[in-house]
């Protein structure tokens, strides 16, 4: 895992460029993108990916990693805050799992169907997370129910602010390469613990980014400098 201490306009190239050069390769990329402080980030790097390989857009799949629960389009829900920052996938597979408009369970199931289906799609899988304060990723909470599910890809669960759906470590951990983005003085202690590695996953769900084979940090905190 590295720690890069480079400001978001340091991460949006090198993240672009991953995705290009698979696509480039003629490769079936599969992106999982995320919600919250990201989105605007999200929605340059789908711009970039737009002009700089037009013809192999139509190559790239993107899922949510995570969602908010709720009647499509939702104005919590991911997909509708994304949409409303100005996201456009163009020819890119892009799939809103609350659309059918179904109870939680179902929905969960077709959230999950659709994530299995792109695993077995893409020849390479890449994800930009954030990390909350409380060492949350990808909607995956501190002692939450997605931590214990060791089979399925996708988890629903309520919490406080939300009814949550969000994929498992066990799939989340299938990505060739991460890429966090987490600024923020409120997340320097949970940005000491993961580079520390001392807590359990239960404790810091964010710690799952050390079973991704190529994980890369960026932050305001700790890390290589930019060097000019």
């Amino acid at each position: 895992m590295k720690f890069l201490k480079q400001p978001i306009q340091q991460a949006i190239p090198a993240i672009t460029n991953t995705i290009v050069d698979q696509l480039r390769e003629s490769k079936t990329v599969l992106w999982l993108v995320c919600g919250g402080s990201n989105i605007s980030a999200q929605v340059t790097i789908m711009s970039n990916i737009q002009s700089q390989a037009p013809e192999y857009v139509k190559n790239l799949i993107i899922l949510p990693m995570d969602e908010r629960y709720g009647e499509a389009g939702h104005a919590d829900s991911n997909y509708r805050q994304m949409c409303e920052a100005g996201f456009k996938p163009g020819d890119a597979s892009w799939a809103d799992v609350l659309a059918q408009n179904v109870p939680l369970a179902e929905t969960v199931e077709y959230y999950g169907t659709c994530i299995e289906n792109a695993f077995s799609n893409a020849d390479f899988v890449i994800g930009t997370f954030g990390m909350g304060a409380d060492g949350h990723t990808a909607g995956v909470l501190p002692h939450s129910p997605a931590l214990s599910e060791t089979a399925a890809s996708v988890v629903g669960y309520t919490t406080p602010g939300f009814t949550r759906m969000t994929m498992t470590p066990t799939w989340l951990i299938r990505c060739d390469v991460s890429f966090v983005l987490s600024y923020g003085a409120e997340k320097a202690p949970a940005l000491e613990d993961l580079r520390e590695h001392s807590l359990s996953l239960n404790d810091m769900p964010a710690g799952l980014h050390y079973d991704i084979p190529n994980a890369t940090i960026y932050n305001d905190h700790i890390g290589d400098e930019v060097t000019q």
